[in-house]
């Protein structure tokens, strides 16, 4: 039921179709001669809300996304800039708004003059008590007039689809962190932020399919069989999540979705703990971890066999390319238990952007249809190289980017709808197509670059580089670590998770001493056969070496009649003697009797453990 401006309307959503909004009473009207409400709001089961605007083309209400209007005028005297934002549209309750470089909040309407620091700005919504609806990063250094996309502070997934479809090798959490594969240092995962003050290496592993959410990063590691692995966010606790080799990941709502490579690339599902529906762990008998199938085997066709490719998550519905069914696009909900095809026609790179999924045809013609089947192909006026797998394109604030075919993979973009021309952005020849906030992150022939969103064509992508700021690790101490006894007998991953330190102290060359995130080779460690392992860990960031040893002792001997020794390490076990004292307890004297005749330890007796 909808109530708006007065006017009642019953209304369903179609879980065949995918959420798509009608009124049982067709296009009438339910008042009179009144109008329908142009706007509407629809409360999700997460708690989120969701403003639709009626489409008179098509007849029905479209989502629409959260953005705001700004006018910036940076400053010219005294580095003074003015920001007002004038309206915010799709972030229902939005009454006031602030900035990260001011103490000011404003109603929106209004604006801010703040001393500019940064050439970009984080603009927070917010609602009438203040609290944070949404965010979004505005470039304050050139004059600016329209519409900027907000990121709800609510937001559950990990990454773009567009991002992902890209093979996901950089992403931005909600303070504007950049997480990206810095190809100038081996392929390695690096944090930065926006203005680049701070580029740090957080990890060796070669992530792809990054997704940031929360405190914690997901990925699959490409060093390691492409398993699923989380950390967080500055480099510590490093984890494998699940032992499938994973493709297309995408976090949401506290599960992870994916292509599993190890069953034939079927569609899969993780929680974000490492557990699935249920709350129980899906070990194989070696112990390696699993995810489950999003599908189940029933009716005439075994829907759990599609092949998934190119996922995107909708709200409760999962997108992707069956390639168990000649590429075409296809939809199943998150339950696993409705599916239906999209479209009858190859389809690769697909994005879905409100009602319309976005994809490259087998010659890699870009077209878009709509996501609940109906209606006809609509073709743009562009085509994409193929690259790996498929073809691939981006799609941010109603532009669409790819690698033009017809001139050599060079960077184009063009409008969302396919009008107006398309226009070239860089001469280098583009592989994947990476966005966030407002730069681009270019894979050409394996390596990293840069360019600005809104560049006009005239600026060359900037390569990435390896860069430390001149400030290198002087000396790092290496590390002796003995086990407590109570914890001798946990296994050594066990003991890798508590003792092996996270970070550890560094000198640096400009005389200070740092606590520095380091990455420990697990794989490589060595175990010389007496209860001491020894590893190699890497500074993160500087490469400088570090070593550490770790001493297992053996269980310490009870002082009861019956022993259990734990025979971790021999010649690091101590075996100690002590005279029993008995009380005057019942217990006590039992046990004295029974010890009566018992061999006591005697100066010169030896005692061997095997």
């Amino acid at each position: 039921e909808i109530t708006s401006n007065g006017n009642y309307y019953i209304a369903y959503i179609s879980k065949e179709y995918g959420e798509k909004i009608k009124q049982v009473l067709g296009n009438n009207t339910t008042k009179g001669n009144q109008e329908r409400a142009n706007k509407i709001l629809y409360y999700a089961p997460n708690g989120n809300q969701y403003e639709y605007e009626w489409n008179e083309a098509f007849g029905e209400y479209k989502i629409v996304l959260p953005k705001a209007y700004i006018d910036v005028t940076p400053g010219v005297i005294n580095g003074v800039v003015n920001l007002a934002v004038k309206q915010v549209k799709a972030v229902p309750g939005a009454k006031y708004f602030k900035l990260a470089h001011s103490n000011t909040i404003k109603p929106i309407g209004e604006s801010i003059s703040y001393s500019m620091t940064y050439p970009t700005e984080k603009l927070t919504i917010l609602s009438a008590d203040e609290t944070p609806l949404a965010t979004a990063l505005v470039d304050v250094y050139l004059p600016k007039t329209g519409y900027v996309s907000l990121s709800s502070v609510n937001e559950t997934l990990g990454n773009t689809a567009g991002n992902i479809s890209n093979n996901g090798s950089a992403a931005m959490d909600l303070d504007f962190y950049v997480y990206y594969v810095n190809s100038a240092d081996k392929n390695s995962l690096y944090r930065k932020t926006l203005t680049g003050r701070m580029d740090t290496q957080i990890s060796l592993d070669k992530a792809q399919y990054i997704n940031v959410i929360g405190d914690w990063i997901y990925y699959s590691n490409y060093n390691d069989n492409g398993k699923i692995y989380k950390m967080k966010k500055d480099g510590t606790k490093k984890q494998i999540l699940c032992d499938d080799t994973a493709t297309y990941i995408t976090v949401s709502g506290g599960v992870v979705y994916y292509a599993n490579q190890s069953d034939k690339g079927r569609l899969y599902k993780i929680n974000t703990d490492g557990t699935i529906d249920g709350g129980a762990s899906n070990r194989d008998p070696a112990g390696k971890v699993h995810g489950m199938p999003v599908m189940d085997d029933y009716g005439n066709y075994n829907k759990a066999t599609d092949q998934a490719n190119f996922i995107n998550v909708v709200g409760d519905w999962i997108y992707y390319s069956n390639f168990s069914d000649g590429h075409k696009i296809y939809t199943v909900n998150k339950d696993g238990n409705i599916r239906r095809k999209v479209n009858d026609e190859w389809a690769d790179g697909i994005q879905i952007v409100g009602a319309w999924a976005y994809y490259c045809s087998g010659s890699g013609a870009i077209s878009k249809v709509r996501v609940d089947g109906t209606g006809s192909v609509i073709p743009l006026r562009g085509t994409t190289r193929k690259v790996d797998k498929g073809y691939h394109l981006n799609i941010v604030d109603g532009w669409l980017y790819y690698s033009n075919a017809e001139d050599g993979g060079k960077l184009y973009r063009i409008k969302e709808d396919g009008s107006g021309e398309k226009k070239k952005l860089a001469d280098l020849a583009t592989d994947y197509i990476n966005i966030v906030g407002d730069t681009m992150y270019l894979i050409s022939a394996g390596k990293t670059y840069t360019l600005p969103l809104n560049t006009d064509g005239t600026i060359k992508p900037t390569l990435v580089t390896k860069d430390n700021n001149g400030n290198t690790v002087v000396d790092v101490k290496d590390l002796a670590i003995t086990v407590a006894y109570e914890d001798a007998n946990k296994t050594i991953g066990e003991l890798e998770a508590k003792y092996l330190p996270q970070k550890v102290a560094v000198f640096m060359k400009d005389d200070t001493v740092q606590q520095l995130p380091v990455d420990w080779d697990i794989k490589n460690r060595k175990y010389n056969g007496q209860g001491i392992y020894t590893y190699t860990g890497t500074v993160l960031g500087h490469g400088k070496q570090i070593k550490c040893t770790l001493t297992i002792p053996s269980e310490m001997l009870n002082a009861t009649s019956i022993i259990e020794v734990y025979n971790n390490g021999p010649k690091n076990g101590s075996i100690m003697i002590k005279e029993r004292s008995f009380g005057p307890s019942k217990q006590d004297q039992e046990l004295k009797e029974k010890l009566k005749l018992a061999k006591r330890v005697e100066i010169g007796d030896v005692i061997k453990v095997y």
